[in-house]
């Protein structure tokens, strides 16, 4: 499809990858105005609670302990934080 990076595409698509194939097309292609924060903002939000929803459903799927979260949580920042700096790098 035009526009689309599939250079940083998994083989295997997810809903976090939709969300960053859209980011990049938004970031790319849109001038920068607060409707463009606003979007990119809410792309954010998505992509985060699409981690979360993943993380609980593996462990309903694992049958974590109740320490499950704590792990997950540090990994989801971990990964928010390094996305952020890859696009202020840009």
């Amino acid at each position: 499809m035009a526009g689309f990076k599939t250079d940083k595409t998994q083989k295997f698509r997810t809903i976090c990858e939709v969300h960053r194939e859209l980011y990049d097309l938004i970031y790319d292609n849109l001038p920068d105005t607060q409707v463009k924060q606003d979007i990119e903002n809410k792309l954010e939000e998505a992509f985060l609670m699409a981690k979360k929803m993943n993380a609980k459903l593996r462990q309903y799927k694992h049958n974590y302990d109740d320490g499950w979260w704590e792990k997950e949580s540090k990994e989801i920042r971990q990964e928010k934080h390094m996305l952020r700096n890859e696009r202020n790098k840009k």
